[in-house]
Order: C-alpha cells, then structure tokens, then sequence
C-alpha cells in the first residue's frame, strides 16, 4: 500500500471505530476491529521495510568470488643463500609474475617450480599482489 492508501484506510477504521461508540453494534464492532488488524498489519509491514533499508547487508567474502586471491609462498634454500616471497594470486604461475614484477633479482633467487599454496589463507582484493619477501645472502 501507498501512504494515501493508508491514510484512507485508517480514516476507514475511525469511522468505524466512532460508529461502534455511538450504536454499540456487534456487526460495527466486528468491522472495526478487521480494520484495526488490517491497519496494524499495515504499520508493521512499513516498520520492517524501514527497518531492511535501514540497515545494509554485511559484506561477505564470498559474494565476489573474483575478489579472493589465494596466497602462494616459495622458499629460497640455496647454499649461499634463503628466504622467503609471499604472494596473494590465482595461480603459482601469476604469483612468480607478480615476484618477478616486484624485483628483477628475485629472478635468480625464486624458482618459478617452488611455489607452494598456502592452506586455509586467503586475501581480499581484485588484483594479485605482491606481499613480502625476506631473504639472505651469504
């Protein structure tokens, strides 16, 4: 119902309502008391659409799931030298482009075969993306 609907509905149930007090009818009270749960229905139906538009939906992870990025690791064991790259991606392969993007050098240290998902960890976010890297040098 629109708000005029209302309004004349309402002012339908007081018309009621003041013929019931001045006849005392059963049938009038009847009546009235229909409008009267028509008109509350009608006021509760409006509370709960305030109510639903008042308060936006929580985020979820999961509605976009484009958004989610896995996160690979590689190590770095060499004889001189180790470490550490962390990258949020789809795949290993983007995750070694997203390093190798980051620092030139970690072409020599980070084994494009090393990559290793990272269980159970995700990160947000619409781009892959390079997170750290620690590593040593002998």
């Amino acid at each position: 119902m629109n708000s005029s609907e209302i309004i004349e509905l309402v002012a339908e149930m007081r018309n009621a309502q003041r013929e019931y007090f001045k006849t005392r009818d059963r049938e009038v009270l009847r009546k009235s008391k229909a409008l009267e749960k028509r008109v509350d229905a009608e006021i509760a139906q409006v509370k709960q659409k305030k109510s639903d538009a008042s308060v936006p939906a929580a985020p979820s992870l999961f509605d976009n799931p484009a958004d989610i990025m896995d996160i690979y690791i590689n190590k770095r064991t060499d004889a001189y030298s180790g470490g550490l790259a962390i990258v949020a991606a789809r795949s290993p392969q983007e995750a070694h482009d997203i390093l190798m993007r980051a620092d030139e050098f970690f072409e020599y240290y980070y084994d494009v075969n090393n990559w290793e998902l990272l269980p159970s960890t995700h990160a947000t976010g619409a781009k892959p993306r390079f997170i750290a890297e620690a590593g040593y040098t002998e």
